[in-house]
């Protein structure tokens, strides 16, 4: 199916629109929350708790996921994860008791869990090795349309609408997305969610904790979890809690260049907000270039554009490079979020992938929730460039490992 030129899955492309239509609530609530928590009737502690809640509440329900997928099946748990998610989108419109808010965002992390996972399996499903990092791409697109739509058109709609009727709205796009979706399963993956329970033999020979086990022990599945907990680390968690205080310490309150001047809190905005829209574009070029030139070599170009990105960040004194490092760092992260995730489910066997992608969602968000509390303890310019400077080293040496580890492989294959 064409979706905006993208030859993508006709599964592929619903579940990732459903799951756009999921975040649009979420993503609204870190644009609109923060300035007016009077609207919810919370205190600005509350709502710094309500919105790192979810994030935290994933380090578990990442692996859970795969249980449940082992236990229930995809289809199934997908339909429970969409339910979910209508049901919290109406919380965060309708409510104003914190108990059901803050559980409503604990419910929204194990959706999003679900969901995610959900989305990655049905890539590989749907998918072969020559066009997968292509599908991918496009699914992970497709998904922070849904970040980028519900903060911009989440606030002028709150603004123009209140915030009821706006979470309203996209409580309705859940569930139209939710049913195309649903209308659509293949008759295939439909069939495969009659029998979800392993027999006997298959329990006691793969049980999901053996399965675990056996990710962990695998050196080459293990260096890029490594790499994953390290991307999440640097790039969502260090980069997007530090730029603003980074051009702030840098460039003082006001900045002007090329004859235009702009506040740092609007520049940084921007900054975040161009990451967000970067994947769109993106994230389907990368996946391609990963099926066409393989999986390795566009992992190692991901690392080597973060070293360049951070390096320069370390060492720059003008705006204009300090923005490059900038956009460098989070086209370094869109690439290797693209390419983990696939080289991950693509070195274990298909009855270990929802395993082993749960377990690389829960490093990359252990690393992003970490991230944040390195970067600002220390509130000194000096020290945050030498925490660049030591990231570019690790990235480093994350690549030579990576292409010595795969030194037999050939690098421009897939293969």
């Amino acid at each position: 199916m064409k979706f905006l030129n993208l030859d993508i899955s006709t599964p592929v492309l619903l579940i990732s629109l459903a799951l756009a239509a999921c975040l649009m609530g979420d993503a609204m609530l870190y644009a609109v929350m923060p300035s007016s928590p009077e609207t919810w009737g919370l205190s600005t502690s509350a709502i710094a708790l309500m919105l790192s809640v979810n994030r935290f509440i994933r380090i578990a329900s990442n692996p859970m996921a795969a249980v449940l997928f082992r236990k229930f099946g995809k289809q199934s748990m997908l339909v429970f994860a969409l339910f979910l998610s209508v049901y919290v989108t109406m919380i965060y419109g309708w409510s104003t008791a914190f108990f059901l808010l803050i559980t409503s965002r604990i419910l929204w992390g194990i959706a999003f869990s679900i969901l995610r996972l959900g989305t990655q399996i049905t890539v590989f499903e749907e998918t072969e090795e020559s066009n997968r990092g292509f599908q991918m791409g496009a699914s992970l697109g497709i998904m922070r349309m849904g970040n980028v739509f519900g903060a911009i058109l989440g606030s002028i709609s709150v603004q123009r609408f209140g915030h009821r009727a706006t979470l309203t709205g996209f409580t309705i796009a859940i569930i139209t997305s939710s049913v195309l979706w649903f209308l659509k399963i293949p008759e295939r993956s439909k069939q495969a969610n009659v029998k979800p329970l392993p027999t006997q033999n298959e329990e006691h020979e793969e049980s999901v904790l053996s399965q675990f086990e056996i990710i962990f022990r695998d050196k080459q599945v293990f260096l890029f979890l490594i790499a994953s907990f390290l991307t999440g680390l640097i790039f969502p968690g260090l980069m997007w809690s530090t730029t603003g205080f980074y051009l702030l310490e840098s460039f003082g309150d006001n900045i002007t260049t090329l004859g235009i001047s702009i506040s740092v809190i609007s520049l940084t905005g921007l900054m975040l907000g161009m990451q967000w829209s970067l994947v769109m574009p993106v994230a389907p070029l990368v996946g391609k270039a990963s099926d066409r030139y393989g999986r390795i070599t566009v992992i190692v170009c991901g690392l080597l554009i973060g070293i360049v990105g951070l390096t320069i960040l370390s060492l720059s004194s003008t705006i204009i490079l300090s923005l490059l490092a900038i956009f460098l760092a989070f086209l370094a992260g869109v690439i290797l979020a693209v390419v983990l995730p696939t080289t991950i489910g693509e070195l274990v066997a298909p009855s270990k992938r929802a395993a082993a992608l749960s377990v690389y969602a829960t490093c990359a968000d252990l690393g992003s929730g970490i991230g944040p509390i390195i970067g600002l303890t220390f509130g000194s310019l000096l020290l945050l460039k030498g925490i660049f400077i030591f990231s570019a080293f690790l990235l480093g040496s994350t690549a030579i490992i990576i292409i010595l580890a795969f030194r037999n492989v050939k690098l421009f294959s897939t293969n």
